[in-house]
């Protein structure tokens, strides 16, 4: 069964006022802790690789829905600042996988640290059950566990 058109639009708006909530509160707090000064992408970059890691290159791509090219440039950026590594695959050569170095992991520390300091603030005004509830619905929606 299909939701009412009316409830779904609202849900996306609501959605989308959201993200962008959380973007413009979070890029000036991001941007203090970024110490290796990789940007918002590269961030970004780093936090996908940690939640995949090891991951190919054109699966990091994708997720991030940027091309290959452009992701090339930003990995090799973040391996050159000793945030990641490249390897070849073991099952096949021709695929190049990237991990977090403990220098990234860090840095991803310090980016989530700043998410959370921006969402805990957003959500200040909402009941623990009401943010539990929110929660086991973002984890059923991302299809993701408690971590």
């Amino acid at each position: 069964m299909t939701r009412p058109l009316d409830e779904t639009l609202s849900l996306a708006i609501h959605i989308d006022r959201l993200m962008r909530l959380i973007h413009a509160e979070l890029e000036p707090r991001a941007r203090r802790v970024d110490e290796e000064k990789v940007g918002p992408l590269g961030g970004m970059v780093l936090m996908t690789i940690e939640d995949h890691a090891p991951v190919p290159l054109n699966t990091l791509a994708a997720l991030l829905a940027r091309d290959k090219g452009q992701m090339t440039r930003h990995v090799q950026m973040l391996e050159r600042k000793g945030l990641l590594t490249r390897e070849p695959s073991a099952q096949d050569g021709r695929v190049v996988l990237v991990r977090l170095t403990p220098k990234g992991s860090a840095r991803v520390d310090a980016f989530r640290g700043a998410l959370a300091s921006v969402v805990g603030d957003i959500l200040d005004g909402v009941e623990s059950e009401e943010r539990g509830q929110f929660l086991a619905t973002l984890m059923k929606i991302t299809g993701t566990r408690h971590d």
